[in-house]
């Protein structure tokens, strides 16, 4: 019987020489890491957010958007 059994360990090593020494089939997965884009991202995202400026236009670009979607409903009906 096949079984999944998670371990997290900051010695990977010693456990690795003891499954190869008793030939134990086993598989690593590695914590995935973030991509530096994301980073990027999240640090413009955490500048943009302490500036004032940049709010505003953001408020007004919604409201545009909603006006936007306002007028499209009115010409759907």
């Amino acid at each position: 019987m096949e079984q999944l059994i998670i371990i997290r360990t900051n010695q990977p090593a010693k456990i690795k020489k003891f499954l190869e020494k008793e030939k134990v089939n086993y598989q690593v997965y590695d914590k995935p890491k973030k991509r530096k884009a994301e980073i990027e991202m999240f640090a413009d995202y955490g500048e943009a957010i302490k500036d004032k400026e940049r709010e505003e236009e953001i408020r007004e670009w919604e409201t545009a958007e909603i006006a936007d979607w306002s007028k499209q409903e009115e010409n759907d009906k």
